[in-house]
């Protein structure tokens, strides 16, 4: 199953790859599921065909950008964090004394409301910063993720340049005697080494599955 999913990196790889996946859904083998796809599948499917095949669509790769969007977004927390230290310096016994009203729960006296709103500007940016930060790993991950299934786990993965492949197919699956339209999202990486120029080795794997509405 391993070797055929490599070879579908070549000619007409749609059949192999959704021949593949189905096999594996019904021999309930997991590990050779989570070796090429990202989507899990629980029904059990009789039987199933392809009915539509879309163009191959082109993209660029977008791991190495990715990447660069959580690295800028780890610098703006820590931007933030500089100032508010700065300010906190340069208003040191107010900047203390919102804390402690704070964490009291108290009111905060009108001589203290100018370093009181900076406080929680700050305080505000510094959460959504975080969260950002939070979210750009997260997309970074999916993606490694799905380059790594394409590729194999490669130490230079998040070095590699290129663009993505992508299908589209609509497929008929037989699930409990009843034919069930299904879209099933194909990718595959195709990368190059910089300054190598030499192109690495990969294969299509499936990146979603969904009941068609």
């Amino acid at each position: 199953l391993a070797v055929a999913g490599w070879m579908a990196a070549c000619g007409h790889p749609e059949q192999t790859v959704v021949a593949q996946y189905f096999n594996a859904v019904k021999a309930k083998d997991n590990q050779t599921l989570s070796s090429f796809s990202a989507v899990n599948f629980d029904k059990p499917v009789q039987s199933w065909k392809i009915l539509v095949t879309s163009e191959e669509t082109k993209g660029p790769a977008v791991l190495p950008s990715l990447i660069k969007a959580v690295k800028d977004a780890e610098n703006q927390v820590s931007q933030n964090r500089q100032d508010a230290t700065r300010y906190r310096n340069d208003h040191f016994s107010a900047w203390e004394q919102v804390q402690e009203l704070q964490k009291k729960n108290q009111p905060m006296p009108a001589t203290l409301s100018t370093v009181a709103e900076t406080y929680q500007q700050f305080t505000k940016k510094d959460q959504e910063l975080k969260k950002a930060v939070a979210h750009a790993k997260e997309a970074v991950d999916r993606e490694r993720h799905l380059a790594s299934l394409s590729l194999g786990q490669l130490p230079d993965l998040d070095t590699l340049e290129g663009e993505v492949l992508q299908k589209q197919l609509e497929l008929e699956l037989k699930i409990g005697g009843e034919p069930q339209a299904w879209n099933m999202s194909l990718r595959r990486y195709n990368m190059t080494r910089p300054g190598a120029g030499s192109r690495v080795l990969s294969r299509w794997i499936i990146q979603d599955l969904q009941p068609r509405s």
